[in-house]
C-alpha cells in the first residue's frame, strides 16, 4: 500500500499552498483520521466469524497506513525545509530518531502499566486506553504546529552559500513533540 500512499501523499504535500506552509496543515489536521484508523485497530466488532473478523481488521490497517501516511510523509520532508544546513538537518534527524526511540518505549511501557497485561479481561481497558491516547494527541502536536509561523518554501530558500546555520533547539522542538505523539 505504501507504493502508492508516498508518492501520492508527497505530490499532495508538495502542491499545498497554505497560510502555515506545505507541511504542517497535515501534521495538525491529520490526526483526525489518523486518531480514528488508530482507534479502528484496538477495537473488537462485534463480528462472529473469524472471516469476518479478518476483513475488518484488514481494511482497519488499511485505513490506519493510509492515515499514517497522511501525517509521516509531510513530517518527513519537514527537514530540508527546515534548514539549508547539512549538519543541522543531521542533528535534527538524529533527535527525531532519539525522541522516536523514547517515545516509542514509553507508549509501550505506560499502558502496560496502566492496564495491566494484556488479557481477555482487560480488553476494554486497552480500547479506552486506545482511545485515550489517539484523541489526546492533537495537545502535544499544536504547540510544535505553531513553532515557526513563517517556514520559508522551498522556492523562497536562501542560496545555501549564504544560509546561516540557526541553533539547532529553535527546530529540535517541532521534531519532538509530533513524533512521540504519534509513537
Amino acid at each position: 500500500m505504501d507504493y502508492v500512499n508516498d508518492p501520492l501523499v508527497g505530490y499532495i504535500s508538495d502542491r499545498v499552498r497554505s497560510r502555515w506552509g506545505r507541511r504542517r496543515p497535515f501534521l495538525l489536521f491529520g490526526f483526525l483520521p489518523f486518531a480514528v484508523a488508530f482507534a479502528l485497530l484496538w477495537w473488537r466488532p462485534p463480528i462472529a466469524g473469524q472471516v469476518g473478523l479478518a476483513i475488518y481488521y484488514a481494511i482497519a490497517y488499511l485505513l490506519y497506513d493510509t492515515a499514517a501516511t497522511l501525517v509521516y510523509m509531510p513530517y518527513f520532508a519537514l527537514t530540508p525545509e527546515l534548514t539549508m544546513d547539512y549538519d543541522e538537518r543531521t542533528s535534527l534527524t538524529s533527535y527525531r530518531a532519539a525522541f522516536s526511540i523514547v517515545g516509542s518505549l514509553v507508549a509501550f511501557i505506560v499502558p502496560m502499566m496502566i492496564i495491566g497485561t494484556m488479557q481477555p479481561e482487560n480488553a476494554g481497558r486497552v480500547t479506552l486506553m486506545a482511545f485515550a491516547l489517539a484523541w489526546s494527541a492533537p495537545s502535544r502536536c499544536s504547540p510544535s504546529f505553531c513553532a515557526r509561523a513563517n517556514a520559508p518554501s522551498s522556492r523562497n530558500r536562501p542560496n545555501p552559500a549564504f544560509a546561516t546555520r540557526s541553533a539547532p533547539s529553535s527546530t529540535t522542538g517541532l521534531f519532538s513533540l509530533p513524533w512521540a505523539s504519534t509513537s
